[in-house]
């Protein structure tokens, strides 16, 4: 049973805009108060690395890459279906090393999304934080759900992950760049050379409607082919095609009502990965 009253103001205006409000009215129903059983053996059994969304100290979405230590399924448990534990191996520059030094004792929103690359599966979950601890790099995190929807398979690159160790090192960080600053060019061939991405994106609720439409971040995927994604000329806005899919718009919605969204790019070949935020809306 969903938990949701409706949708929220974004996603109204998005759905309205694109000509779906009238048959996407009620469909906010599909989106679970809590994990399926289904689910649940596909986050804690199936899984190498799950990509996930979380807000740094000015509210920006980041999208990380949360993997266990031998890279392997098996990260994760679920001990009731509106619970996930997953204990994490970090690394130098994922964006949730600072990101969980915000954790307040007691809520930080988190949303993921988890890919069944060989298969094309994926089923996405969304709620907070309520345990946190660190050990060096190794975080036990508890998490409660309370959204969880299965997506379908469309424009999921099938491809086979094998782990293998890394020593991963910074190889440029630029938290905030000034208002005339480019990226690099060998990080725009490398957006460009992507056939993958993890979007993050957050809804920021009013005042007046954090009873009903509370805050939340939404985790999502797109996948194409290489070059599906276009960096325009000034060096650093990158355009991103929404391709057909439910209709549900939950990602293009919250950028709608709260414009920023986070970009996360792994190269499945070498293991880098590219994270990036910023402004952002819908063309």
């Amino acid at each position: 049973m969903s938990l949701l009253q409706g949708w929220h103001r974004g996603e109204r205006a998005i759905q309205e805009k694109l000509g779906f409000s009238g048959i996407m009215a009620t469909a906010y129903t599909w989106i679970e108060g809590e994990m399926p059983e289904q689910h649940r053996k596909f986050h804690t059994t199936r899984l190498p690395f799950i990509p996930v969304v979380t807000l740094d100290d000015q509210h920006r979405p980041w999208t990380s890459i949360f993997a266990g230590s031998t890279g392997e399924p098996g990260f994760v448990s679920s001990p009731s279906y509106n619970r996930l534990n997953m204990k994490i191996k970090t690394w130098e520059g994922d964006p949730f090393v600072e990101n969980s030094q915000l954790f307040d004792g007691k809520k930080m929103l988190i949303a993921g999304i988890g890919i069944e690359f060989s298969t094309r599966r994926r089923n996405k979950f969304a709620g907070h934080i309520f345990e946190l601890h660190q050990n060096g790099d190794i975080f036990h995190l508890k998490l409660l759900v309370n959204q969880a929807i299965g997506n379908c398979p469309k424009y999921i690159n099938v491809r086979e992950l094998d782990p293998h160790p890394t020593a991963p090192v910074i190889a440029y960080k630029r938290p905030y760049l000034e208002a005339d600053e480019r990226l690099p060019d060998e990080i725009v061939e490398f957006v460009r050379g992507s056939d993958t991405i993890f979007i993050g994106s957050s809804y920021e609720a009013r005042p007046e409607e954090e009873k009903r439409f509370p805050s939340h971040v939404g985790q999502n995927q797109r996948g194409g082919r290489k070059g599906m994604v276009r960096v325009r000329s000034d060096g650093r806005t990158l355009v991103i095609p929404d391709y057909s899919g439910n209709r549900l718009l939950t990602s293009l919605g919250n950028i709608e009502a709260t414009p920023v969204a986070s970009v996360t790019i792994v190269d499945f070949e070498t293991g880098d990965i590219l994270y990036l935020t910023g402004g952002a809306h819908p063309a």
